[in-house]
């Protein structure tokens, strides 16, 4: 087997060195009598060199009370004694495989500011395989940085109200971002691949990255529409799609080097109507596979210890326009960071698994995201590919609810009218019609006639000028809704249709046979 030499990066909080100790004596290949990587964490060489230097005795807060507050030239001497120490402890190691943990980005406490320490001449002298930036959600990460000992405990200033936890959390997601951004500066500095790695993927995956030559697919898959389900009291539905979303999990990483977007779960902040206005609340909607991070097994995430108090989440009832108008800055800017990761995640995967994106009859947004960054992606990359699997039911529903969210908006926009105030639904009559009609515009329009006489709809627009009478723009009105209920729905299709190389319509296909059909196809294909 090859001897790979990799960098692992990540911001506090996130228990890299835990985790890969973890790694090295659980992943089931070590276990299996396999030579284990030798680690080495610069951090701890920073920390013994200043030790010896300084003739002074180790304690658990020497970092934060002593070494962080160096000046940054400082810091930087320490930070190359401390890799020239490793490389010279490597020097005869040229059959192990390497792992070095470092920080890309440190935040100083005494100038507060973010600063980088690593150089890429020394690193380059190491010959890296692949830099692997370790990530973690930003709440979990909160947790353990407010551990006694950590900069967000109390007793060293850290929150104890929901105003100061929230900045917390947007320094956090500011140092993650540059914490991704320097490593991958380093990466593309040696020309060597990068990977933002959640660690609440499992070690077999890990494994599979860093020692196995195996396809690297990211699986997109919709999310807001299945909590839109558990929301709305459809529990059974959306438990049938989280598991056909988990045998698919299971299955791809049995095969491949998957990476799933649900390992990293933000979006969570709680909104609520009230007095006819949506608010942001601090409280967390529950956790994607919350369960499943409680007692992790054969997972990198190292579990959070009891937190007494938390001085934010829960509290709904504090509610202030303050605290709203901050949450919604928080949720703001942790949706700007969605988008860039997944991007990464897309931009970092040989090939795109695409799992039912317009579930329901609803367009996940961000699965259309991340489709239309992969068709980027193919003007420089053509051997990426796509696979995607949007099953005929989902189609038929996407024009079911193409037409009704038609007529809603509509009615908003004062065009027609109906009299009682309640979403409108097509029954199931009326669905089918739509479906047969296909496309068929004259047949549209009769539908839609026949639509409005059930629901008890009307058209409300004026004749005005030179225009032609009421019931002729009725009918103009008609065939408009008809015609851009047939563009938005070919818009849709059309652009799954061009992204996949692959597309499986059939209904009914379990997430077992579609990788088996991928396996087929890559072994055709290669």
């Amino acid at each position: 087997m090859t001897v790979r030499r990799v960098i692992f990066t990540g911001q506090s909080g996130t228990k890299i060195d835990s985790a890969l100790k973890d790694f090295i004596s659980k992943a089931s290949p070590f276990v299996r009598g396999l030579q284990r990587p030798r680690p080495f964490k610069i951090e701890d060489e920073m920390k013994n060199i200043y030790l010896n230097e300084q003739m002074k005795q180790d304690s658990p807060t020497i970092w934060i009370r002593e070494i962080l507050t160096l000046p940054p030239p400082a810091l930087s001497v320490l930070w190359e004694k401390a890799f020239e120490s490793v490389l010279k402890t490597i020097e005869d190691e040229k059959n192990k495989d390497i792992f070095i943990n470092l920080h890309a980005c440190f935040y100083h406490h005494y100038t507060v500011e973010y600063i980088s320490l690593a150089k890429a001449e020394l690193i380059r002298r190491f010959q890296p395989d692949l830099f692997i930036t370790l990530i973690d959600d930003i709440y979990d990460i909160h947790n353990r940085l407010r551990e006694p000992g950590q900069i967000f405990h109390p007793s060293y200033g850290g929150a104890t109200e929901p105003i100061g936890a929230i900045l917390e959390l947007m320094r956090i997601l500011d140092w993650r971002a540059n914490e991704i951004m320097m490593t991958r500066h380093f990466a593309n500095e040696l020309r060597v691949p990068h990977y933002v790695f959640a660690v609440k993927h499992s070690y077999d995956t890990l494994y599979k990255l860093i020692f196995e030559d195996k396809h690297k697919f990211y699986i997109s898959h919709p999310i807001s529409e299945v909590r839109r389900l558990q929301k709305s009291g459809e529990g059974e539905e959306a438990n049938q799609i989280i598991e056909a979303i988990h045998r698919l999990e299971t299955k791809s990483s049995s095969e491949f080097a998957s990476f799933f977007p649900t390992t990293i779960d933000e979006l969570r902040i709680q909104q609520e109507e009230r007095d006819k206005k949506t608010v942001y609340v601090p409280k967390l909607m529950p956790r994607w596979d919350s369960e499943k991070y409680q007692k992790p097994i054969n997972l990198l995430f190292i579990p959070l210890s009891k937190i007494k108090s938390d001085p934010l989440w829960g509290k709904e009832n504090e509610y202030s326009r303050e605290l709203h108008l901050l949450l919604k800055a928080l949720y703001n800017r942790i949706e700007v960071q969605v988008s860039s990761r997944d991007h990464k995640l897309v931009e970092q995967s040989d090939f795109l698994f695409v799992y039912r994106p317009c579930f329901n009859g609803n367009v996940s947004s961000g699965v259309l995201k991340e489709i239309q960054y992969y068709m980027m992606l193919t003007g420089s990359r053509n051997d990426k590919k796509c696979f995607i699997y949007m099953p005929t039911e989902d189609q038929n529903k996407l024009k079911i609810r193409q037409l009704e969210e038609i007529l809603e908006n509509r009615i908003k926009s004062g065009l027609i009218k109906r009299n009682e105030d309640v979403p409108i639904m097509l029954n199931n009559e009326e669905a089918k019609k739509l479906i047969n009609a296909d496309n068929n515009i004259n047949f549209l329009v009769e539908l839609l006639k026949e639509i409005m006489d059930n629901k008890s709809i009307s058209f409300v627009g004026e004749r005005l000028g030179l225009e032609s009478d009421k019931t002729q723009k009725a009918i103009d009105f008609m065939t408009k809704t008809a015609r851009e209920c047939i563009s938005n729905v070919d818009q849709h299709i059309n652009t799954y249709k061009q992204a996949a190389n692959v597309l499986w319509e059939d209904d009914n296909l379990t997430p077992e046979i579609l990788v088996d059909k991928t396996i087929e196809y890559l072994l055709k294909n290669k």
